[in-house]
This record gives structure tokens, C-alpha cells and sequence, in this order.
């Protein structure tokens, strides 16, 4: 009694598809080929044959910077406390970002990436200020250990403690 929706089923192959001639039907529905490279999207999951968790990565970042600028509005309050703001952007941030990572195996490169995107939004709402005298690097250096000292203080995980490694 099952049927088959079209509109949700796709082709992947390692094979040039290009080449292919035609889409492949069944009972008059015709299947699209996915080019291993772009894939599709499952469940909010992009899968790919090729460039293994590199398209999925490049996804949920730009998912977690539309939902980091979607609530700029509440994190910039400063007469809101730092810890309530953190728990925020833990719940809508960092859970975007971090959907279905217990699949991901990421390389060092990866793990930097994450950290670098991660310290940098935190930096925005959870640090102070560069003073008039300093430079930018010892403000970086300052900003970045106080957002993270607020987060460990409420105990909320680093997005690179949520995900696999792999040399």
C-alpha cells in the first residue's frame, strides 16, 4: 500500500552523470541524478559521495551564522546577564550548528575552523571591548580567553568537544 514520491527521491552515483543518457523511470515517475559533489538533503543533512563532512561543515556554518545574526538582536543586550545570552546561543547556535555532527569525522583543519567561527561569535557579544591603547592582537588574545572563561563558568560545551577527530 506504500507509494513512491518522486519529488523526494534522487540518483547519486560516482559516475559521470553527465554522460548518462536520460533519467532512470519507474511506473512513469522519472528520478533525478544528484552530481556526487553537490548532493541532496536529508532530514537537514546534505550528503555527498565525495569531499567527505566538507559540504555538510560548509552547510551548518552558514546555518549557524543566519541563526547568530537571526538573534543578534537579544544577544547584543548588555542589560541582559552574559550567562542567559550564552544559553541562547548554545540552544539556537550552537545546536545548528552541530546537528547530526556525531557522524562527522573532521581532520585538524576542520577542528580549527569550527574553533576559529565558534570564538569569533562569542567574541562578539560575550567580550569586552578594545581599549584605546591596545593593539589588536592583545585585545584578541584577551577577548577570546574571556568568552571562553564565561562559557566554562556555565559549563557549556566547545563545539570541537562535540565532534569526532580523525588525523
Amino acid at each position: 500500500g506504500l507509494t513512491l514520491n518522486a519529488s523526494k527521491c534522487y540518483i547519486q552515483t560516482t559516475a559521470h552523470t553527465a554522460r548518462t543518457p536520460g533519467h532512470p523511470t519507474v511506473e512513469s515517475m522519472q528520478f533525478p541524478f544528484v552530481h556526487p559533489d553537490r548532493g541532496f538533503k536529508y532530514l537537514g543533512t546534505q550528503f555527498t559521495l565525495t569531499g567527505g563532512v566538507a559540504t555538510e561543515l560548509n552547510t551548518r556554518i552558514a546555518i549557524a551564522w543566519g541563526k547568530f545574526h537571526a538573534i543578534w538582536p537579544l544577544l547584543k543586550r548588555k542589560c541582559t546577564s552574559l550567562q542567559k545570552r550564552m544559553r541562547l546561543f548554545d540552544a539556537n547556535v550552537g545546536r545548528s550548528m552541530l546537528w547530526c555532527c556525531e557522524s562527522w569525522t573532521l581532520t585538524i583543519k576542520d577542528k580549527q575552523r569550527l574553533q576559529t567561527i565558534e570564538r569569533a561569535m562569542l567574541r562578539r557579544f560575550a567580550a569586552t571591548r578594545r581599549q584605546a591603547d591596545e593593539d589588536y592582537i592583545t585585545w584578541l588574545r584577551r577577548a577570546t580567553h574571556t568568552a571562553e572563561s564565561a562559557r566554562g563558568k556555565i559549563s557549556i560545551r566547545s563545539w570541537n568537544a562535540s565532534v569526532g577527530f580523525r588525523k
